[in-house]
Order: C-alpha cells, then structure tokens, then sequence
C-alpha cells in the first residue's frame, strides 16, 4: 500500500504543477509541505491522504482544461506586470499605513501586557497558552497580530515594487514591521504562527513577482528569519534539550506528529462512532459563533473534539491535526475523499486563475496573497470554522482601510477637478 500511496502523492502533486505552474502556488506549497507527514503515518492514514492529492491535482487540472486557460502564459504575464496603485496622494496612502501599523502595534502590545506574561520571559511555553485566553477579547486581539500586521508588512513590501510608490518605500521601515510581526507570532508559544503567518504569504507572494536571482534571495532571507524565530520559541518551550534534540523534536512534530488527529479518527473514533454524514461541518461552522458568544450552545470544531478525546484531562483548548481529507473521510468515507478532494482542487484552481486575471494592485494583491497561503492552514483543518474566521477577518481588515482609502481618493479627485483637469 505504500507504493500506491507514494505514486499517488507524486502524481497529485505533478498534476497541481501542471495547473499552477509555480512552485510557490499555495496548492504546491500545501501537498509539499504535508508530504512528510503523510509519508511517516499509518498505512491506511497516508492512503487517504495520498488519495485526497492525487484528485486534488485532477480537480484542478480538470478545471484548466475545462476554462482552457494558459495559465503558463497568465502567470507571466502576471509577474512581467507593474504594481498599480489606484488611491492618490501618495503621502497620504503611506501615512495611513503607518496610522494603521501603530494602532496594530500599540493594541497588540496591550494584549501581551494583559496576558501578563514578559514577551522575553521563561514561561512562553505551556503558561502562556493557558493564559492567552484569558483576556478579554483575545480572539480580536490575535486577528490583529495574525492578520492585520502580516498584511500590512506585504502591502508595504509591494510598495517598493511600484514606480509611483517606491519612493515612500523604506527598507529599515519593512524590516522594523517584519521583525516586530514576527516576534509577536512567535511569543504566543506557538512556532507555526511564523509559518502560517508570515512565511507562506510572503512565499506565495514572492511566487508573484518577476523571477530571478533577487526572488531567490528574498526566500533565503525570510526562510532565515523564519527559522531562526522557530528555533528561538523552541528554545525558550525547551530550556533544557541541547541543540540536536531540538531538532529531532521539530522533525517529529512536523512528521507523525502532524498526523496524530487524522490517525486517532482513523484507528478509534471512526470505528467507534461510524461516519458523520456532515455533522463534522456544522459543529464547526457553529463553533465560530461559539468562541464569539452568539450561541446558547457550545459546539467544537471536529478538531477540538479529537483533541479533547486524546488529552482527556490535559485538554486546555488545542485542536488536533485532521486535514481537509481527514474530515471528509470522518463524514463520507473513501468516496468523500475522491469526490471532495476532486471540487476542493477545482474551487481552488480558480480562485488561482482569477488571481492571475487581476490587475497587479498594491493592496490587492497582498490581501489576495495572504488569503491563498492561509488555505495551508485552512487545508490542514478544522476547514470550515478557520475558512469562515479568516475570511471574516481579511473582509474586516478590508472595511477598516476602505474608508481611509476613498476619502484620500476622493480628496485627490476633488483637487484634479478645481485644477480643470478632466481626468478621473
């Protein structure tokens, strides 16, 4: 059965390529980055997984081929084109972001503060987790350093990519933003933060931009400094391993420790309680509503659920690792798999498409951009609840900086017209 399942992964991942073809695609990224962990996992789980890819890849080849899109030539012809910017003055745009990024800053370190934990301090592993919750609105307050600030620091990076805006465009100032991003990821005692965050939305990015020896480069820099703030969390969670087993704890944790969900609701609950037919999904799509209050009823999300039959008593709020085909195959079983893993792969190949028929924008195509990385995150489960918050929380960020954006528009367009200049 390994064989099967290797041969399907490798074609699931072939197949992908030849949709996207761009190694820095989120779809690639996701099947690359899940990869070894299915390999090291039970037979039956890196069956189910290798499954889900090898029809991930078909659903999204098969939309190419139905849309009959190039998508070789839209891709670059994407990356040949120029950042726009549709939002005039200049000056104006650029000191709203910094408004924004010092309004961020500032309530992001409040939260910290109000966790009372020092960002620097021994207690940034278990203690931390328990008390991150326990401040008054901190479901809003992580959106802000989750999603806010990474957005803000692509937004600014493409700043440096136009010809209008390049000159607002400094780079001790991107750095400051990244490092500052980074740090508040990294000390909320979880070391995917940085790769989930920050990391795959600058690679998709990067995978945007015109390639050659500086888009090389900028991935070597921020794979540097991703993996230097993993290995400083680690470090901080595990005073007392030496280097070597550090970096075995990092492997297993990437590895079969990445599969324990999946494999507990193969080998247990699965056989236990039988298929659920859907009820995965609405007990996740209801669980957003649960964590802001809005329901009488508490729900969890199918991942949370797994986490606390695995933990029992050491449970504190963790959701386990169950993948997008994992919860097909809790709910509909081997046809779940194929038919769910065939539509997730099309709906994903266009929204691929339709980010390539977009026009280069320096605020849209960050949003867009960190939005395809999240779908590794929002793949890896539970799909429903983390597709919701995300979304919800990038259209927030959205409604946030419209307003700023069409007054210094409309103010620009005023100032053209009482210079009797036609031009709108």
């Amino acid at each position: 059965m390994f064989t099967i399942s290797f041969i399907f992964y490798i074609f699931g991942i072939f197949l992908t390529y030849v949709s996207v073809r761009n190694f820095l695609s989120f779809k690639i990224l996701f099947l690359i980055w899940t990869f070894p962990a299915a390999v090291s996992a039970y037979s039956e789980v890196f069956y189910i997984m290798s499954l889900a890819a090898f029809f991930f890849g078909m659903g999204a080849f098969a939309y190419n081929t139905a849309s009959f899109a190039s998508t070789k030539k839209l891709l670059i012809n994407y990356r040949n084109q120029k950042f726009e910017m549709s939002y005039r003055p200049g000056q104006a745009f650029i000191s709203i972001i910094f408004l924004l990024s010092v309004i961020f800053i500032g309530a992001s370190i409040f939260y910290f503060y109000s966790v009372g934990i020092s960002l620097f301090g021994d207690e940034v592993g278990f203690d931390r987790l328990v008390n991150r919750h326990a401040v008054s609105g901190s479901y809003i307050y992580q959106r802000i350093f989750r999603v806010f600030l990474p957005i803000i620091c692509l937004v600014y990076f493409c700043m440096g990519y136009s010809e209008s805006y390049k000159k607002y465009y400094k780079r001790l100032i991107f750095i400051l933003l990244v490092l500052i991003s980074f740090l508040f990821l990294i000390f909320t005692g979880m070391r995917g933060n940085t790769l989930i965050f920050m990391f795959f939305p600058f690679l998709v990015l990067f995978g945007y931009l015109p390639s050659g020896t500086s888009s090389f480069l900028l991935i070597l820099r921020i794979t540097f400094v991703t993996f230097i703030s993993g290995m400083i969390v680690s470090k901080a969670m595990y005073p007392e391993l030496p280097l070597s087993e550090l970096l075995l704890l990092i492997f297993a944790r990437v590895t079969t420790g990445a599969t324990d969900g999946i494999s507990y609701m193969v080998t247990i609950d699965v056989p236990i309680n039988g298929f659920y037919f859907g009820e995965t999904y609405f007990n996740d799509f209801m669980s957003l509503f649960s964590k802001l209050g809005l329901t009488f009823n508490e729900y969890m999300t199918y991942g949370s659920y797994l986490a606390q039959s695995m933990l029992g008593d050491r449970y504190n709020n963790e959701q386990a690792s169950i993948f997008f085909s994992g919860e097909l195959f809790a709910n509909f079983g081997y046809p779940g798999v194929i038919v769910g893993s065939f539509i997730v792969g099309a709906l994903l190949q266009a929204i691929y498409l339709k980010t390539l028929k977009t026009r280069k924008d320096v605020v849209l195509t960050p949003i867009l951009s960190y939005f395809s990385a999240l779908f590794l995150a929002i793949l890896g489960g539970p799909t429903i609840s983390m597709l919701l918050d995300y979304f919800i929380t990038i259209f927030s960020f959205i409604i946030l900086l419209f307003p700023f954006m069409l007054f210094t528009s409309i103010k620009y367009k005023r100032f053209i017209f009482l210079n009797m200049n036609i031009r709108f």
